[in-house]
């Protein structure tokens, strides 16, 4: 029963990466246009803390020569926090530009089918089982943290704790998302492949 329960947590949070990471960090046009245009203080959050952080600054404002290399110079990085601190009033220094997490509203959105499934489950599961369940939900939330920094350094000057087998699949693939970030979404492994957007290198 208990593997059933993780396999099952497992699988929520691996699609949830999945959805999130493509609907609200890379939202499609239509759907930025709506947060843009909207009041709805939910919408704004989206907008400026999930699509732009990431999918602007991250994907297309930082890392533009190299990829391990976030910024050429002091210079570039004074220039986007200027640009920044005039669209939006702030930096996003604290999220070090979309390489970690540290916003409670991000810490909300990784953890949200926490918020909803737990409070059921416990109707049907134990203490430990639904402790169980509830494990593998913050592996997305602990990859994006303290491991997507990790792949955009030379992972050859890492010890074995970054430098291993799992990591080194998700920097090839992670590499992959951003020449196309219409694939490859998830660092917990599955999503991608249940959803047909895994893509490998030939």
């Amino acid at each position: 029963m208990e593997v059933l329960v993780f396999f099952l947590g497992y699988l929520v949070a691996t699609l949830w990466e999945h959805y999130q990471h493509k609907h609200i960090l890379h939202a499609n046009n239509t759907t930025v246009k709506k947060w843009q245009n909207s009041s709805f203080w939910v919408h704004q959050v989206l907008y400026r803390g999930g699509y732009y952080a990431h999918h602007v600054v991250h994907h297309k404002l930082t890392f533009q020569t190299e990829y391990t290399i976030q910024f050429d110079s002091k210079e570039e990085q004074e220039k986007l926090d200027r640009f920044l601190i005039k669209k939006f009033g702030k930096t996003d220094r604290e999220q070090a530009y979309g390489l970690t997490i540290n916003t409670i509203y991000e810490y909300i959105m990784f953890l949200l089918p926490a918020f909803f499934l737990l409070p059921i489950l416990a109707f049907y599961l134990d203490f430990f089982q639904l402790l169980i369940f509830a494990l593998p939900l913050t592996f997305p939330l602990l990859l994006s943290k303290y491991i997507h920094p990790v792949l955009h350094e030379k992972l050859e000057e890492k010890s074995w704790v970054y430098n291993n087998w799992y990591v080194r699949l998700i920097y090839e693939t992670h590499y992959i998302h951003h020449q196309d970030d219409s694939k490859n979404f998830n660092l917990l492994w599955g999503g991608d492949w249940l959803l047909g957007t895994y893509k490998r290198n030939k």
